[in-house]
């Protein structure tokens, strides 16, 4: 679930109506459009936020602009307010790569910048991207990824950052190239000619020059200083005949001047600005809140300072938001606490203004800042309710990484104390994939836990526990490990704990799917889905309707678990989530049995790029042996078996059991095809694999030894109710029967088998097969069964050698004559009754008749089937 996005951080203040035009900056900035960056760095209060706002309004040209704080040294968050803030200059930019942080595997950084950039350079008009206070961002991850978008941003896009510090980009290199623009404190200071413009006419003082070149000495040009020097004149004119005698450098100045700026407010006034400068941002009724008074004394005192224009910038065009000059914030802190004798009276009451912004923020929904609220309060308890959540734990709302950055800054004996906190760290770490740390931080858990009596809430968070051990044995399919903690945290877990009782739920039907216990699986998933769209849970919704579309697959139900699968890739994120992998993987195996071959290598390979994000191989792995599969499917066998026996050299080295099967079967597949008999029996041995070990029984023309293998497997899939698994160990059946030389016990598997295949339409499954099986397919008469996907078939398989007596199967009972092999090539060959009439010189009626006969000896009733079936037995040049 995505955080709530802070619109304020989005707009660019609104310039004051009688600002100061200064056209020599002006020029700068308009001729820093044309450098890579315009970089604006000098000490606090030398307006840049300021000028470039004002800049902005003059130039006519589209702007994204974005107000850093510190919260954004997150990545996930700071690429997230990048996108929101590229977004008001084209709305497709950059769609879903915050869900793609948001992933319990993002992708690598770099593959998002790319399709960040991507879809900057398909927006063409110039603009100009914005990143005010960026020195509020202490994090090298934000000035990689920064450095990354300067470097291959198009050329229209123009970046513009406003800092205190120089950002750790290669200033030198690019200042070298002529591609750095530098406005710095030296250039915004106020000349002597703007000092009057803005003394007298914006702030309507009238000073004689002489005055204004003293207070512009006084203040070095400092934008802060004039403006406070203003104030101080406006409220005491007696003294602008002492303007000279002003002296000291500006830091001092501004000491004196704000202390005779606040303390000439009213008091209701001062009491109000040192008590809400507590706050980065506030509203009227989160003033209220904080302040505890009567709703709309906030809204009041708001508008009485923004008349005074005492330091208040407006964070929106409502002017709802607000902050404090940042200078100014910091002397309203120092002189509330100074107005507190006994500091201990002055932390409760921090502790009581920060307890109170926290509710008021998550009664709105904003989760985050009810966080930082709590952290701000130093409020162990309240932070951990924050992170714990009402209905998903915050770390599942998209803010992985303050949470776990908090728990991790955490000493042992707060987390011994609160050990709830070290199961929500190890959750976190869960969704970062640190998976090392988790089992300490669980043990540490479940030591407190399981002392003395235990609570419901005790008794929650050890269900939490099994949970998050259900999915660490998944993630090495310890099949029975998955279920004992998901069924233990589905017995512990309390019932109104929706968000990890559906993960526990997945995790339950993922161990029923590996073990074929599908119908549990079914139920699980299932349950798992409607919970998990329910809170918005969209982790578990993916998995979830990954799992089932996976189990139509098992049922044969090849269309509909392809359709489920193109659902989920309408839904996916962009880039998608590494776990996307397993739906392109499916996706290639479904067209691989449908035939269509390009389209599977198209998924396979997408596949292969997500699967390399993951710190587990065996899903790369997985998509080799299906690459192997499609390289055979044309007939590149060797080149096959060479891929597959580097993947069993890889999957033994890391023990990856679970794509041992699959690996083993179509390997010992190729190499008897490739007649290495021997080598597909070392392969085989010390695997039960009844496929495989039957294919290498009939290799060695040893059918019995193949029926007695197959039987128990099929009479197994009979009752356990997998249709895949019947329908394979059928075509099996059939050909181990036609080996052992019972015709009739064949033609009643393969009909089974064509039974289970057609409503999928599977093709490859018989295509693998080869000669044998399209020799027992061109058997099959075509009036007992579905003849349309029969003739699909055996179209696909093209022409078969004639059959002769050698291969123990029988020609037509009645060979067709002459004349009608003759109608039958033309048939072949499209031609209409007419035409064969004219071509062969033959009466109408005679062509029918001839048709009638034919036929009635290929047992079929319409001409693509009697194509089909002389293609099949041979009968066609």
């Amino acid at each position: 679930m995505t955080a709530p996005i802070l619109a304020t951080k989005l707009y660019a203040p609104q310039p004051k109506v009688n600002a100061v035009r200064r056209q020599r900056l002006y020029e700068s900035l308009n001729a820093g459009t044309h450098t890579r960056l315009t970089l604006v760095s000098a000490s606090a209060g030398f307006g840049k936020t300021t000028l470039v706002s004002d800049w902005l309004t003059q130039v006519g040209r589209p702007v994204a602009w974005l107000s850093l704080d510190e919260a954004d040294a997150s990545l996930p968050r700071f690429l997230l307010y990048l996108v929101k803030a590229l977004q008001q200059i084209s709305v497709s930019v950059g769609k879903g790569v915050m869900a793609a942080f948001q992933a319990p595997q993002p992708p690598p950084l770099e593959v998002i910048l790319t399709t960040l950039v991507n879809d900057l350079h398909g927006h063409k008009e110039p603009f100009t991207l914005v990143l005010d206070d960026y020195h509020r961002v202490e994090s090298s991850a934000v000035d990689e990824a920064l450095l990354f978008l300067l470097d291959h941003a198009p050329v229209h896009c123009h970046v513009l950052i406003a800092t205190r510090e120089d950002p750790a980009l290669p200033l030198a290199r690019w200042r070298a190239r002529g591609e750095l623009t530098e406005l710095r404190a030296a250039d915004l200071r106020f000349n002597q000619t703007e000092a009057a413009e803005f003394l007298n006419q914006s702030m309507g003082l009238s000073l004689p020059a002489e005055d204004i070149a003293v207070l512009d000495a006084r203040t070095e040009g400092w934008a802060v200083g004039l403006h406070l020097a203003a104030l101080f004149l406006q409220r005491e004119p007696e003294q602008r005949a002492n303007v000279s005698a002003f002296s000291g450098r500006h830091h001092f100045v501004l000491d004196y001047l704000l202390e005779e700026v606040v303390n000439n407010q009213p008091e209701e006034l001062q009491h109000f600005m040192m008590k809400t400068a507590v706050l980065d941002r506030f509203c009227a009724p989160l003033c209220d809140t904080v302040l505890d008074v009567e709703p709309g004394t906030s809204r009041r005192l708001l508008d009485r300072l923004e008349r005074a224009n005492l330091f208040l910038t407006p964070l929106d065009t409502e002017r709802y938001w607000y902050r404090y000059h940042h200078l100014f914030a910091d002397l309203l802190r120092k002189r509330l606490q100074q107005s507190y004798p006994d500091q201990a009276e002055f932390q409760q009451r921090l502790v009581e203004w920060h307890q109170r912004a926290s509710h008021w923020f998550e009664q709105q929904g904003w989760h985050l800042e009810a966080f930082e609220q709590a952290l701000a309060a130093g409020d162990i308890e309240l932070a951990a309710r924050r992170v714990e959540g009402d209905a998903l734990p915050l770390h599942l709302r998209g803010e992985v990484m303050p949470v776990l950055n908090w728990l991790s800054s955490l000493a042992v004996s707060e987390k011994q104390a609160r050990p709830g906190l070290w199961i929500m760290q190890a959750s976190a770490l869960m969704m970062t994939g640190q998976l090392e740390p988790i089992e300490q931080c669980l043990e540490y858990a479940e030591q407190v836990l399981q002392e003395g009596d235990i609570t419901d809430y005790q008794r929650d968070l050890l269900g939490h526990a099994h949970s998050i051990r259900a999915f660490l044995a998944v993630s090495h399919h310890r099949q029975d490990a998955v279920r004992h903690h998901s069924r233990k945290a589905l017995e512990l877990l309390h019932p109104d704990n929706l968000a990890v009782r559906t993960a526990a739920n997945w995790t339950l039907g993922y161990a029923h799917q590996l073990t074929g216990e599908r119908t549990s699986a079914q139920g699980a998933y299932t349950e798992a889905l409607s919970i998990s769209n329910a809170i918005g849970h969209e982790v578990i919704r993916f998995l979830s309707a990954l799992g089932l579309a996976s189990l139509k697959a098992a049922r044969n139900d090849l269309t509909g678990a392809a359709d489920a699968y193109h659902q989920l890739l309408r839904q996916a994120t962009d880039p998608p989530w590494p776990m996307y992998c397993e739906v392109h993987l499916n996706l290639a195996r479904v067209y691989y049995c449908w035939n269509e071959l390009g389209t599977a290598l198209a998924h396979v390979r997408q596949a292969r790029v997500l699967a390399g994000q993951f710190a587990q191989l065996d899903r790369t792995l997985a998509c080799d042996i299906l690459m192997a599969q499609l390289l055979a499917a044309r007939g590149k066998v060797r080149d096959a078996i060479a891929i597959l026996r580097r993947v069993r050299e890889v999957a033994l080295q890391n023990t990856f059991m679970r794509i041992m099967p699959e690996l083993t079967g179509e390997l010992s597949r190729l190499l008897i095809l490739n007649g290495e008999v021997k080598a597909a029996a070392e392969v085989i041995a010390g695997h039960e694999l009844p496929l495989a070990g039957s294919r290498l029984a009939l290799a060695r023309q040893d059918a019995p030894a193949a029926l007695a293998l197959l039987e128990p497997a099929y009479q197994q899939a009979l009752a356990r109710q997998w249709p895949d698994e019947q329908l394979t160990l059928r075509i099996q059946q059939a050909l181990a029967f036609q080996g052992n030389g019972q015709p009739a016990e064949a033609a009643e598997c393969l009909g089974d088998a064509l039974l289970l295949a057609e409503p999928g339409n599977h093709l490859r499954l018989f295509l693998d097969e080869g000669l044998p099986m399209a020799r027992l397919l061109a058997q099959v008469p075509l009036s007992t069964f579905h003849s349309d996907y029969l003739t699909r078939l055996l179209e696909t398989f093209g022409p078969i050698p004639p059959v002769n007596g050698r291969d123990g199967m029988a020609p037509l009972v009645e060979p067709l004559s002459p004349r009608e092999r003759a109608v039958l090539v033309l048939i072949a060959e499209g031609l209409s009754n007419q035409a064969i009439s004219e071509r062969l010189f033959l009466a109408l009626s005679t062509v029918k008749g001839h048709n009638r006969r034919i036929f009635e000896k290929l047992g079929v009733q319409r001409r693509t089937e009697a194509v089909a079936r002389a293609q099949a037995l041979g009968l066609l040049p």
